[in-house]
């Protein structure tokens, strides 16, 4: 699989429900240039396709049960959906939810049954939960679950007593 055809710096992937398909983001993407570009198993994964456009949507996520795609946007630190459109064939990001005044969240993780989300603040030393809306098939606005925004430190404690240097990934066990 050669992705660096079309970018030099992918920055994450995510992967639709029946894994056929691998959505690939592209944080050097802007408006009149794609932002994620998806794969399809069916051929091998060697050809790469424009998703959407956008800039600096550092991670690109699939809720587990139902596909909807997510992306974060760093430089404003915004949660979007995305949304298909007929007309460009491509999905349109739709902000759903503002996380503080900026931060680059490097590892979005759901939980197996879909209920929610855990985004990981990397230099903004949290973690965030966003409860997933099942009827209008959404995010809610994050809260910060572990760590305090923008607070550095390491102390293992629990909730917001925790601290974190700069948190990289998690995993739901």
């Amino acid at each position: 699989m050669v992705l660096l055809v079309w970018s030099s710096a992918p920055s994450g992937l995510g992967w639709s429900v029946d894994r056929d398909t691998m959505f690939v983001n592209c944080p050097q993407g802007n408006v009149e240039r794609a932002g994620a570009y998806y794969l399809l198993r069916k051929e091998n994964f060697k050809n790469s396709y424009p998703a959407l456009n956008g800039d600096d949507f550092n991670t690109l996520f699939t809720h587990p049960i139902d596909g909807t795609i997510f992306l974060c946007r760093g430089r404003d630190a915004t949660l979007h959906k995305a949304v298909w459109n007929e007309k460009t064939q491509m999905w349109d990001p739709k902000q759903i939810a503002k996380m503080g005044p900026s931060g680059w969240f490097q590892c979005v993780t759901f939980h197996p049954s879909g209920n929610f989300a855990y985004l990981i603040a990397r230099d903004k030393q949290c973690v965030m939960k966003a409860e997933y809306n099942w009827a209008g098939k959404y995010l809610e606005t994050p809260i910060t679950f572990a760590g305090e925004f923008g607070s550095y430190g390491y102390k293992d404690a629990s909730q917001n007593s925790a601290r974190f240097d700069n948190p990289m990934q998690g995993c739901l066990c």
